[in-house]
Order: structure tokens, then C-alpha cells, then sequence
């Protein structure tokens, strides 16, 4: 039993599980059916509408006749339009793409979309202007003027009265015509003469037919053409192409309303929940019984990044997207508005490194949220690809903000909140090495003067003059206090932290004391063993024994130091002071305390420190000048190594201070070292004649040696003469220079009979001996033949040297060499090598013999 008013066809859904040979459809579903199953149409229905056949339908688009705004489809952009259902053919389709004729989207540029209502009450909701226009099929509204409304209220927008082919229509109409219902053929190829005979009875029905009349309809007539149906749902988005089969396939309105929703190319359609949660968001309130929609189609991608899951965030290429704090977890969500299956890769581009990720996209889960986390502050760069391909909206701007902290701190440009201002003192292990190092120099100091007091009758501590030594050890005492002084600072809880401007100038008060004790000691103990050894006798200058003007001298130099750093403390004193490191982040203040000063006192620095230097080349040489004093008395070697140390240290340490100026630990390191030279000078000094003096083995020789050297030394300093000890044989310096006399005229006497033999040369002689090469040398190496000349008794060298032994020419002088030869003689040879570098000492009996020093 048909009734047309209330004729309701199945839906697509319904039809793929019907077995039925024959489909009789609306002209969606029609088109739909040819489209998909490839069913031909078979019959269109003539309908009796309000008395007339019509075999045509349209929409109709009105609103209220006070309304002089909205003349033209045009006018209807940003209005608000009232219809019954997003899958309705004449009521929804046809006047939607009528208005995309006319350039108009009604999900695009339409300001709301109000939904459920039937023609009667979309009409109401038109004249009470909760609605600006409404969409209805023909015939609707004069349906209800019948009924008894007046519709000189409405007015019809874009009214026209052909149908497409050309014949007046005779209701009110908008758009387009299209074909009317109609009969579609679905049973298998083989039916196809059921399906003609069918048609051929159907084609006998007249409008006087009583079926006809039953039906409200006239007759039946070959098909119409759907073509034009098809492009509009085509146009429309209700035919979408299945790329899995292959086919083009009807949109199924039975998954819901909102499914009929198609958006124009490059719009998107919004979730229906955000559709109308915009609606709300523009304070808009629907009329009860009624669903709004806003801003269903918005303009997008196929894939969006956006701040938040409401479309309306979506972010634009290389602009901000989105914004969050520093090392805080800020959400992005990406949204596939095709609802395809894929999976995107991003890379999000920070200060120093990327970090890179990938989320899964379904269609049932076609948004997705992505969580982002940035410890550096900044406009960072988010990119986005989908199979190798960027977004198309990729890449956007990520803002990082400084991370929010308590109060009185600050985020540092890692996100690490930290005081504005923060005091750095010395670390409790720092204050204890250096005075740690400080008390070991004490120590050291200590331990070395007690040493030399307690052999200062030791004819090694007598030899290095005890004196300089008790004076070396001062300075380095002194100079101890100067490391101590670094541990101290400003620290109020500290236990180093009292006064610390004075320390800052008590510690160059002591380097410089101490610095001075130290080299003038070693200076003066020096001088005083050159001026004795080799300045004494030479152009018959006669030297003072006295080491009070070496004394003086030192005190001296003492005193100009102490009378620079009088002038410095009161001009321009080195105070603790403190101030931001260089190095630290904008807005931050990392307070550093150490001891500064002026220009001035920069310039009394290195003034100071130049000084100091000149001191050490001086001393430096003074080392070379006494070279070739025995190492007992000038100590020039541990001298000269100290010295070159001490300069050294002096040249870079200070780079390394500068260098390390802003780590106040690093710097205060590099100073403690710094200051602990004249230790190391005095250790050097020391330690090796500790090390004789404890370590050493001594053996006859040995302690012949420093006999030899200590009496020499007596001797010098006319405290008595030189005895040299040999085993059991004493021989007093005295006894060596009536020897030496002795051999010089000897070497006379011999070369006045080698020049006699001249006349009659004999051959071995003349081989051997040359009058010229004959001679005694003094330490001046100049030939001597006058018995005055000074001797000098060294130590014993190891290179090889040519003598000529004196007894070889007994044939020739044997009357002279027996007579003046004395019965105890203990010198028998002499060397020839330039200086009279040795003398052979026998024994009275001649069976044994030891070399002596050097003379």
C-alpha cells in the first residue's frame, strides 16, 4: 500500500540486503543505485501535486517578506538557514547547490545551520527571526496555504517558474528542476523480459486508473534522465570514488545526519560536537527541539596541526602555533580530516639538538595529541611529514617561554630556576689546601733552619755559609704566609673571613718580603764566594773577608721593598671586592669575591713583578760567573734551576690567573701555586745537601776531597793553611808551593839543555820534548817562569790528560834532578794540558800514589 505524502523509500543500507527484482526510489536514491549497481531506470512517476502532474521537482528558498536584505542567493552568506535534514533532496540538496552555482557555501559561508524541524516550523522560526531563510521542497508551501497560512509573508528568493526543460512549473520555485521518483530495474540480466513486461503494463496506467487515483499520482512515462542528479551529488560529495574497489559509491545516510555533510575543496568539515560547540562558543542559542550547526566547513588541509583539539586553533605555516614553558609538558594535536590511516613523523628543531617522534592516525581515531617538552627558550621550528612528504601546513612555530619560578628567582636559558643573585665563597675544601700548602712551606722553612743550626759546624753547611742559609730559610718562612693569606674570604659562616681587604694586601706584603729574604739570600751567599774565589788576587785586588757588606746589601734591597709596598698600600691598596662574572646568563648575578685593585695598583703589580724578575736574570748570572767554583762553595747548579723555575712560574702563572680570572676556585689554585716558588727554591737548595750529608757513603777519597776543600777554603779566608790529607799523609799547601818552585826551575833548567842539544839534536829526544812545550801554568793560563806565580788547588777532572814524568830525562840532568830532589818529595809530575791541573803525591817509600784536587 503506497501513499505518497507519506512515502518513505529504503536506504542504501536497506537495499544491499533486499532481494527485490525492483526498486521504486526517490531521485537520490535513484541516481545513487544507477550509480553504483550500474541499475538502469526504468519508468518515472507523474505525481498529482495540489491537482497538477508534475513529473519535476525543485527546492524552494524563502525568507521573511520584511526582510530587505536578502534579495539574491548572494545575500544569503553569514545568514542563518533552517532545514530539515543535511540528506534531504529537494529540501537540502538541491537549493545547496544551487548556491554553489551562485559561488555560495552553504557550510562555508553561511553563519549557522539550524536542523529537525519540519517545513511548518522552520517557516515560524523564519518569521520570528530566529532564522534569516529556509530551504523546503515545491509543493511544501502551498500545502500550507491550504492549510490556512498566509504565505504573502514569505518572500521567495531567487523565484523562478521554468522547469529544465524549458515548461512553466506551476508552484513556487529556486532552483533547478529535477527528475521525479521513479522505477529502477535490480533484478539479474536474465529477468530483463519480466522487467519489459512489467514496463509495458505499467505504461497502460492512466490518471482515471483506479490504482491511479489510489496512488495520487497520474500515470507512468519512460525514464527521465538522472545524469544531472548524479553530477550534483557528485559536485555535492555524496558520490565518493572507492579506491579499494574501485567504484564510485553513494554516500549511506543511515550512518547519520551529519554524514551528508560534503565541504567544498580545500574546506574541511568540523566534528559535529565542535559544529556545535561553535555555535555556544558565539553565544548563539538554539531553539529548543532544533540542532544548530557553525562554521561546519572551515578552510584547512587534508592534514592540520593545531594548539588545541578545536579546529578553530589551527596553525598556519611558519607562524606561532602553539606555547609553553621551559622543561613543562605543552600539547599539540594533529587531525587527518580525510580520516585516513597513516603515520605522521615530526621533528622539532631546538637550540642544540632535534627531537623527532611519530603518532598513529586512524579513522577512527583521526586527531591525535602529540606532547612536546623544550628545556631552551624560543621560537623553535616543529616540521611534519606524512610518507616522506611535509605537511602542508608544516613547519610551524613553537614559542618556549622562560619557565615561571618562585619569587626572587629566575629560569636560567636551560629552564633551571636559580636565584637572581647568588654569593660565591671559597668551598671549604679550597680554604683547607691552601693553607694546608701554606703550613707545609712553614714546615719546610722550619725544618731547614733547625737543620742548619744543628750542622753548622759541618764542613758542608760551613762551606755554603750558614748565614744565607738561616736568611734563605726566612724568606721562605715568609713567603708561606702569603699562600695562607689566599685561603681567606668574605664569608660571614666561614672560619677564614675576618678582614678580608686586609689580608688581600697582608698576602702581597709577604710574597714580596719573602720573595726578597729569598733571592737576596741566594744572591749575596753567591757574590760573596765570587768575590773570594775568582775576584780575589786578580789584578792585585785584595777582597774583604767580612760578610757584613753583603749583609748590608741584602737589607738594602729588604728595604726598598718594604718602602715600595709603603707607598703602594697607602696609594692604591689591593682590597676584597665583589662582583657579577662576566659569563653569566642575562638578569643573573653570580657575585665572585676576590682581591682587585685600580689602575694604579695594576700598574704597582706589575712594576713589582717586573722587578722581581730583572732580581732573578741577575742572580741567574751571577750562577754563570761562578761556574768554575766547586759546587760546595757557590751552589751555582740547584741555583741556576731554581732561578729558571721561579722565572718561569713568574711568566705564567700570571696568563693562568688571567686566564682562569673568572673561576675565582680555578684562579685561587693557580695563585697558590703561584706563591709557592720560594719554596721550591729552598727545597732545591737543601735537599741536596741533605741527601749528601744523610745519604751518601763517604770513603777514604771522599773525605780527602772535602778536607781538601775545607782547608782550601781557611786558607782563603786566612784563617790558616790548606793541608791536604792522602790516606795516611798530611801535606800542607805550603809544602806544594815549595814544590811547585822547585819544579819550575826545573822545567827552566831543562829547556836550556834541550836548547844546547839544538847542535847536536839527538833523534828520540828531539821527537819528544820541544823547548816551546815546556811550561808550569797558573789558573790564569798564562806561562809562568817566575816562582810567584799564584796556585789554585781544584777538584780532580776525569778527561784524559798527556803528561811528562820528569824522571824521563834523569840521563840528562841526573846530577841536578838527584841533588835538589828532596828524600821526602811528594810531587813528581806535571801536566802539560794548559794548567797545572794536578800533582802526583808519593809516598817515601814510592809504592803507592793519589791524585790531588786540581790546583
Amino acid at each position: 500500500k503506497e501513499k505518497s505524502q507519506f512515502f518513505s523509500p529504503p536506504r542504501l543500507s536497506e537495499i544491499k540486503r533486499l532481494r527485490a527484482d525492483f526498486l521504486f526510489s526517490d531521485p537520490r536514491t535513484t541516481a545513487c543505485i544507477e550509480i553504483a549497481a550500474a541499475s538502469p531506470v526504468l519508468l518515472t512517476l507523474r505525481s498529482i501535486r495540489m491537482g497538477q502532474s508534475i513529473t519535476q521537482s525543485g527546492g524552494v528558498i524563502y525568507t521573511s517578506a520584511n526582510r530587505s536584505d536578502i534579495n539574491t542567493l548572494w545575500d544569503l552568506k553569514g545568514k542563518t538557514i533552517a532545514l530539515h535534514s543535511f540528506y534531504g533532496f529537494g529540501g537540502f540538496q538541491i537549493p545547496f547547490l544551487e548556491l554553489l552555482r551562485d559561488g555560495i557555501s552553504m557550510f562555508r559561508d553561511t553563519r549557522i545551520v539550524q536542523t529537525g524541524g519540519n517545513t511548518e516550523t522552520n517557516v515560524q522560526n523564519v518569521l520570528a527571526g530566529i532564522a534569516d531563510a529556509g530551504f523546503t521542497f515545491t509543493t511544501k508551501l502551498e500545502a500550507m496555504k491550504d492549510a490556512g497560512f498566509d504565505i504573502s509573508q514569505l518572500k521567495i528568493v531567487n523565484r523562478t517558474n521554468v522547469t529544465r526543460d524549458g515548461n512553466p512549473f506551476p508552484f513556487l520555485l529556486s532552483t533547478t528542476t529535477y527528475a521525479g521518483n521513479a522505477l529502477s530495474f535490480l533484478g539479474k540480466y536474465a529477468d530483463r523480459e519480466v522487467a519489459n513486461v512489467v514496463v509495458e503494463s505499467l505504461l497502460e496506467i492512466n490518471s482515471s486508473n483506479p490504482i491511479a487515483v489510489q496512488g495520487q499520482y497520474s500515470n507512468w512515462e519512460l525514464a527521465l534522465s538522472y545524469y544531472d542528479i548524479q553530477d550534483l551529488q557528485r559536485r555535492l560529495g555524496m558520490v565518493v570514488l572507492n579506491s579499494k574497489k574501485r567504484r564510485y559509491e553513494c554516500v549511506d545516510t543511515a550512518l547519520g545526519a551529519w554524514e551528508g555533510v560534503r565541504c567544498p575543496t580545500g574546506y574541511y568539515k568540523s566534528s559535529e560536537p565542535d559544529a556545535r560547540a561553535s555555535c555556544v562558543a558565539q553565544g548563539y542559542t538554539c531553539p529548543t527541539g532544533l540542532v544548530c550547526y557553525c562554521e561546519i566547513c572551515r578552510l584547512g588541509t587534508d592534514i592540520e596541526i593545531m594548539s588545541s583539539a578545536n579546529y578553530k586553533d589551527a596553525c598556519k605555516k611558519m607562524q606561532k602555533c602553539v606555547t609553553g614553558e621551559q622543561l613543562e609538558t605543552f600539547p599539540i594535536f594533529v587531525q587527518d580530516n580525510l580520516g585516513r590511516n597513516l603515520t605522521l613523523t615530526y621533528r622539532l628543531h631546538l637550540s642544540e639538538k632535534i627531537t623527532t617522534g611519530s603518532v598513529n592516525l586512524t579513522t577512527s581515531m583521526p586527531c591525535v595529541r602529540v606532547d612536546l617538552q623544550s628545556k631552551y627558550k624560543g621560537f623553535f621550528m616543529l616540521e611534519a611529514t606524512v610518507n616522506g612528504k611535509q605537511v602542508a601546513t608544516s613547519p610551524v612555530m613553537v614559542n618556549v617561554t622562560q619557565r615561571r619560578c618562585e619569587p626572587g628567582e629566575e629560569a636560567t636559558a636551560e629552564g633551571v630556576c636559580r636565584a637572581m643573585e647568588t654569593i660565591t665563597y671559597y668551598p671549604a675544601w679550597f680554604q683547607v689546601f691552601a693553607i694546608t700548602i701554606g703550613v707545609i712551606g712553614l714546615l719546610v722553612a722550619v725544618v731547614c733552619a733547625v737543620w742548619s743550626y744543628t750542622y753548622r759546624k759541618d764542613k758542608l753547611v760551613l762551606a755554603a755559609q750558614p748565614v744565607f742559609l738561616y736568611l734563605l730559610c726566612a724568606g721562605g718562612f715568609v713567603s708561606s704566609l702569603a699562600v695562607v693569606e689566599v685561603a681567606f674570604d668574605d664569608n660571614p659562616h666561614g672560619y677564614y673571613s675576618i678582614n678580608a681587604d686586609f689580608h688581600c694586601m697582608a698576602g702581597v706584603w709577604f710574597h714580596a718580603i719573602g720573595f726578597s729574604l729569598t733571592v737576596s739570600a741566594l744572591y749575596g751567599k753567591i757574590y760573596r764566594t765570587k768575590r773570594l774565589i775568582v775576584d780575589n788576587g786578580q789584578n792585585g785586588l785584595r777582597v774583604s773577608r767580612s760578610i757584613l757588606p753583603h749583609l748590608q746589601n741584602m737589607a738594602t734591597k729588604v728595604g726598598l721593598e718594604f718602602l715600595y709596598l709603603t707607598v703602594w698600600s697607602v696609594a692604591a691598596p689591593v682590597k676584597y671586592e665583589r662582583k657579577c662574572a662576566d659569563d653569566n646568563p642575562e638578569g643573573f648575578c653570580e657575585s665572585i669575591g676576590r682581591c682587585e685593585g685600580d689602575v694604579v695598583a695594576l700598574v704597582f703589580t706589575a712594576v713589582m713583578l717586573g722587578g722581581h724578575f730583572l732580581y732573578l736574570c741577575n742572580l741567574l748570572y751571577l750562577c754563570y760567573a761562578v761556574r768554575n767554583v766547586p759546587q760546595e762553595f757557590a751552589e751555582h747548579k740547584w741555583t741556576s734551576a731554581a732561578t729558571i723555575s721561579a722565572m718561569e712560574a713568574m711568566v705564567i702563572m700570571p696568563l693562568v690567573v688571567t686566564l682562569t680570572w673568572q673561576d675565582p676556585i680555578a684562579s685561587g689554585v693557580a695563585l697558590v701555586f703561584a706563591l709557592s716558588v720560594p719554596i721550591i727554591m729552598l727545597l732545591m737548595i737543601f735537599l741536596p745537601k741533605m741527601q749528601v750529608k744523610h745519604c751518601h757513603k763517604h770513603t777514604e777519597r771522599s773525605v780527602a776531597r772535602e778536607s781538601a776543600l775545607f782547608n782550601l777554603r781557611r786558607e782563603f779566608r786566612g784563617k790558616g793553611k790548606a793541608t791536604i790529607v792522602v790516606g795516611d799523609l798530611k801535606v800542607d799547601s805550603s809544602m806544594v808551593d815549595a814544590e811547585k818552585e822547585r819544579l819550575e826551575k826545573e822545567v827552566e833548567s831543562l829547556r836550556k839543555r834541550v836548547q844546547s842539544l839544538e847542535v847536536n839534536p839527538t833523534p828520540s829526544l828531539s821527537r819528544r820534548v820541544s823547548p816551546a812545550s815546556l811550561s808550569v801554568r797558573s789558573n790564569n793560563s798564562s806561562r809562568v817562569s817566575s816562582p810567584t806565580v799564584p796556585m789554585v788547588l781544584m777538584p780532580n777532572g776525569t778527561r784524559k790528560e798527556k803528561r811528562i814524568h820528569f824522571n824521563k830525562f834523569s840521563s840528562l840532568n841526573s846530577e841536578k834532578s838527584n841533588s835538589e830532589k828532596p828524600r821526602s818529595s811528594v810531587l813528581s809530575s806535571v801536566t802539560r794540558s794548559g794548567d797545572l791541573n794536578s800533582v802526583r803525591v808519593n809516598s817515601e817509600e814510592g809504592q803507592s800514589s793519589e791524585r790531588l784536587p786540581r790546583i
